[in-house]
This record gives structure tokens, C-alpha cells and sequence, in this order.
């Protein structure tokens, strides 16, 4: 059986969680299937300056809203040396099939189809976000390929996509459920949501706060919870056998 390959990035969690649900299950359904993370093959000083960026960014919501406008390719950020490696590995396996999860692999993709001119590439371009993310806008899909795209909610035609189980049993009916509510600015903590706890706990919800540094705010009660990630877990580090693990 010809192996799979899910791509993905660790700008966002959400197409980083979304992507190891998507692993697991090809993997689970008996495909040989590998993940990788675009800033797992970045050089280190490439890598240093990303972590740079993400502290950044969450303690000040206007820069984060401004690199977003800047945007740009990752070309410059990979280590080339370890990305001939890796697309030799993918020519000698016969990788045809590529779930794409972060458009920022699209450079590495074209280098790849380029140098197996006799091999029918297919590209699935999986997106988490209602529209494109700005890593498909700012990179170009590689000539020749087939394309196929999956949503999971796609906001131009107004419906639900596909659909990633998460195993956590039956989801529990909103009338049961108790008066609680997740605060949380994504992967990297940002935006403005902790301006409104103090509101949310005085309309009555119990919090469940969380981010790289989780806030104190006025009249926390005692049902309201804090948590905070583990500093030294990164997406694209793996573990001990070799898997990328969930935060």
C-alpha cells in the first residue's frame, strides 16, 4: 500500500489538532501514514525567531494583527539539506497523496512534483478555517497536480464539510451541560478575550481560562479555572516513540 501524508503547521492549533485527528484516523482505518510539521524543518535560527514571534504576538494583539498582514512564504526558513533528505525518502516510498493542512508546505510540494515528472501527485487541501488561510493565499499550488479540497465548514456554500470524530464518546445534550465557558485566544493565546472575563463571570458562567500565561481577572469565583501549557511541549517536537502528540 502506497503510504499517505498529512502536512501540516504549528501557527495554529486548530489546523495542528485538526491534522493529528486526521492522522489518527487513516491510521486507524489500516493506512501506512506519516505527519509532519513545516516548523520542524526549519533551520535554528529560523526556529528560534518563530518562538521569538509567538511571545511577541501574544503580549501585544496589534503586532500579531500586523504580521498577519505580513505574511509571506517559508522557503527562506527550511533547512535545505534536511528537505532534499526528506523528499528523497517520499521518491523512495512512491508518496503520491498529500493532505495538506497549512498551505506553507506548497514550496516543498512544488520541489517534489518537479522531480517525479512520471508520478500522478495528488494534493488535498484540508481547511479548518471557514475561508483560506493566509498560507494557501500566499504560496502557489504546484502545476500538473490533482486537486481536491475538503472543509470542515465552508462558509461560500453556507454548510458543514467533512466532519474529524473526536474520541471522546457522545457529545453531551447543552441542557445538561453545566454553565461554563472556555476563554481562549488559540494556540498562541492572542486577541482580546480577556477583556471580557470579569463580564462573562458576572453574567453568571464559571471560566475555564486558558493560555501561555492565564489571567488573573476581577471577581474570579471558586468554580473558575486557570491553565497554562506546558512551556517546554512544542507541536513539532516529537516524543520519545517518534509521534507528534496533542498539547
Amino acid at each position: 500500500m502506497t503510504p499517505l501524508t498529512v502536512l501540516t503547521s504549528a501557527v495554529g492549533l486548530g489546523a495542528y489538532v485538526a491534522a493529528l485527528l486526521h492522522h489518527d484516523l487513516l491510521r486507524d482505518a489500516g493506512y501506512r501514514v506519516d505527519l509532519e510539521v513545516v516548523e520542524g524543518w526549519f533551520t535554528d535560527h529560523h526556529l528560534e525567531r518563530h518562538l521569538m514571534h509567538q511571545k511577541a504576538f501574544h503580549q501585544d494583539f496589534r503586532l500579531a494583527l500586523a504580521g498577519r498582514r505580513m505574511a509571506g512564504s517559508v522557503e527562506g526558513r527550511l533547512d535545505d539539506e534536511r528537505i532534499d533528505r526528506l523528499l528523497s525518502a517520499w521518491r523512495g516510498d512512491g508518496r503520491a497523496r498529500f493532505f495538506l493542512w497549512s498551505g506553507y508546505w506548497l514550496p516543498v510540494l512544488e520541489r517534489y512534483v518537479a522531480s517525479v515528472p512520471d508520478t500522478r501527485v495528488e494534493l488535498d487541501f484540508c481547511f479548518s478555517d471557514a475561508i483560506e488561510s493566509d498560507s494557501f493565499r500566499v504560496h502557489h499550488e504546484p502545476a500538473g497536480v490533482v486537486r481536491r479540497e475538503d472543509w470542515l465548514w465552508n462558509w461560500r456554500r453556507r454548510a458543514l464539510g467533512r466532519r474529524l470524530p473526536v474520541p471522546a464518546g457522545a457529545p453531551l445534550p447543552f441542557a445538561q451541560r453545566a454553565r461554563r465557558l472556555v476563554a481562549h485566544g488559540g494556540g498562541w493565546g492572542l486577541g482580546t478575550y480577556t477583556d471580557v472575563l470579569a463580564e462573562l463571570s458576572l453574567a453568571g458562567y464559571a471560566l475555564d481560562v486558558l493560555g501561555p500565561s492565564a489571567p488573573d481577572w476581577a471577581g474570579r469565583g471558586p468554580l473558575d479555572r486557570r491553565y497554562v501549557g506546558d512551556p517546554d511541549w512544542h507541536p513539532w517536537v516529537r516524543d520519545a516513540a517518534g509521534d507528534l502528540t496533542f498539547p
